[in-house]
């Protein structure tokens, strides 16, 4: 078949699970990758078996098990759907998934201060980088909420109760919207970037926005956050080994369950209040997520061998959360 019968072929596979309740944001663009690497062949009559699909499934040197085993599972459903179509096509078999073997990185206490601190002077500096503004007022919310970086970008003005102490989440990760609370520190500091970066914007409009008032890009965001860890003497220990943009989420979560015991919170109440604050569907998620360190933890895990000796391995799957 021809590359442009495919392509409806995609758009019918992604309408058809968006139908079924699922979000396809991210595979849809890995479909477009599909694509693009079919439309690299320069074959007229494309033929969707295992001499074109393997090259393209297989797990290449340069990336993680993880990424493979998602780009493997995605086109295999593809297949899927077009076997059920009646469309011949090789469907590759059934694969498992290798569970990563990554430990998130923990910030101490000094090194967040440290971070912040430097962001707090990337905000003097003059054209260091674009949208400079937001940079301070969200990393900081990262680490005091622990939202997901999809998750803060998404916030416009109308989710903000400022009245509240309030930020609403729509539609996260597994469609699940919640209000979380934030602290009366970060009310000031969000009231202030409103106030300045705001005074003539519509409700819909994202807090956290670039010089042409779209969505700030992850990649950029990502890039800042390298430079602000190097500013702050913080190493970055290598692939799968972070830190990474998303450690500030487990850090938040590590520091709130510290805290909370420190004031005497039974581990029972403290971890399905810390699963429903960040967004899990379950308790099981929270904790396979929260990995209790020796340099955080030890009076802690004293405290919950008793009852929960296996609570929190060691092995992380790096996408759980």
């Amino acid at each position: 078949m021809n590359i442009e019968t495919i392509e409806q072929l995609i758009t019918d596979f992604i309408n058809h699970k968006r139908f079924l309740g699922f979000k396809y944001i991210g595979e849809s663009r890995k479909m477009k990758y599909f694509c693009n690497y079919l439309k690299s062949l320069n074959i007229i009559d494309i033929k969707l078996d295992d001499d074109t699909l393997l090259p393209y499934i297989s797990q290449n040197n340069s990336e993680c098990t993880r990424s493979a085993f998602i780009r493997y599972t995605l086109i295999r459903q593809f297949l899927l759907y077009l076997k059920e179509r009646s469309i011949d096509c090789f469907v590759p078999p059934i694969q498992r998934e290798i569970k990563s073997l990554f430990v998130p990185y923990i910030f101490s206490h000094d090194q967040i201060k440290r971070l912040l601190q430097s962001l707090e002077d990337l905000r003097l500096t003059n054209n260091f980088f674009k949208s400079k503004s937001n940079y301070p007022i969200l990393f900081r919310l990262l680490y005091t909420t622990g939202l997901r970086i999809s998750e803060a970008l998404n916030i416009t003005l109308d989710c903000i109760n400022l009245e509240k102490n309030t930020i609403k989440i729509v539609n996260s990760k597994y469609n699940i919207s919640r209000i979380i609370v934030i602290t009366e520190s970060m009310k000031e500091l969000l009231t202030n970037f409103i106030d300045d970066n705001h005074k003539n914007s519509s409700p819909n409009t994202y807090i956290f926005r670039n010089g042409i008032n779209k969505q700030l890009c992850p990649t950029n965001i990502n890039r800042v956050f390298r430079v602000m860890m190097m500013k702050s003497n913080i190493p970055y220990l290598g692939r799968s080994k972070g830190p990474r943009l998303h450690d500030l989420r487990h850090t938040f979560c590590c520091h709130s369950l510290k805290q909370m015991s420190e004031k005497g919170i039974d581990l029972y109440v403290s971890l399905p209040i810390l699963s429903v604050y960040i967004g899990h569907k379950n308790l099981q998620a929270t904790e396979r997520y929260v990995r209790l360190t020796q340099e955080f933890f030890s009076d802690l895990l004293s405290k919950t061998n008793k009852f929960a000796e296996n609570i929190f391995p060691t092995v992380w799957d790096d996408d759980s959360d």
